[in-house]
């Protein structure tokens, strides 16, 4: 459906029948009076116009094609096409522990590892994200951005499925992953950020410090949270996470199984993530502009009407 950007000038279109009707005529100059026979000769040997048209007629018909024309062209005719992709204005990083201690199977039975169950649930978790961007960061003894900040939340799964464990290293530092989140946050506009650590919990190795890195985070305005996914926490690895978390201003949770993993990411996605914006209101779509139409339209006018004068003189 067309629709006109400055609408309101088509308001302009009965300008002309205003300036013939309404404005005081001209004072008439006195001219050459021709004899009637003079008058009759020039008009059987003047060449006729089409459809039947006077010489009067086709000139006013080239002079409102024209105006009509340009007018169009000045209140922008546009065409909403092709909807555009919904942005919720929320940005999450999602760090990965691949240090050694998250390849172990856990002691309960379960047939994948600590890593390949994170690997699942976090999966679901980034694929309900839509309208969200979403950045993928790895870590052991470093960090590393796997996917920057992107809304194609489907190739930031792909990406994770061809994680594999002591990549970055085999030992952990939660210092290095918040860091490396810090420098994405201060080189990107977008403050309303939210960061996601997932670890076992087994801190024992790193320079930065994970507690001074996280405050950093939270005086950029990002959140950080921690999960801590092991069958049996330490008391010193529970306090050293919580405290992370708490100075980022996010929670700490703690998951024994993958049952309780996926209800702590549920939870994350309902009440500390939320969408930025309501999926209710009209969606964006893409513009295409149509001026140039009634643009060439009133230039063909125009030289219709001009070569119509030079022809009279």
């Amino acid at each position: 459906m067309i629709e006109f950007t400055r609408w309101w000038l088509l308001l302009l279109i009965p300008l002309p029948l205003f300036a013939r009707y309404a404005l005081p005529a001209l004072p008439v100059m006195r001219a050459v009076v021709l004899p009637r026979g003079v008058l009759q000769a020039l008009t059987s040997v003047a060449p006729p116009f089409p459809f039947g048209l006077s010489r009067w007629t086709a000139s006013g018909i080239a002079a409102a094609t024209g105006w009509l024309a340009l007018l169009f062209a000045l209140a922008q005719p546009v065409m909403r096409v092709d909807e555009l992709p919904w942005r919720s204005g929320q940005s999450i990083v999602v760090a990965v522990d691949l240090s050694a201690s998250m390849g172990q199977v856990p002691a309960t039975g379960a047939v994948e590892s600590r890593f390949q169950t994170v690997r699942r649930i976090l999966g679901d978790f980034i694929s309900q994200r839509e309208g969200d961007r979403v950045a993928l960061v790895a870590f052991a003894n470093d960090a590393y951005l796997v996917s920057p900040f992107t809304y194609d939340t489907r190739a930031v799964i792909e990406v994770m499925t061809e994680l594999n464990i002591g990549l970055p290293g085999r030992k952990t530092d939660l210092g290095q992953p918040i860091g490396l989140a810090v420098k994405l946050v201060r080189d990107d506009s977008d403050a309303n950020t939210t960061m996601v650590i997932v670890t076992d919990g087994e801190t024992n190795t790193g320079q930065l410090s994970a507690t001074d890195a996280s405050r950093l985070a939270e005086q950029l305005g990002m959140t950080v949270h921690v999960i801590g996914f092991s069958s049996t926490v330490k008391p010193e690895n529970r306090a050293y996470m919580r405290e992370i978390a708490q100075l980022g201003g996010g929670q700490y949770a703690e998951a024994q199984d993958s049952t309780q993993l996926q209800q702590i990411y549920s939870e994350l996605a309902r009440r500390e993530i939320p969408s930025g914006q309501d999926r209710s209101a009209q969606p964006q779509r893409l513009i295409r502009e149509f001026t140039w139409v009634p643009l060439l339209l009133a230039l063909s006018a125009l030289l219709v009407y001009s070569l119509r004068l030079r022809r009279e003189q």
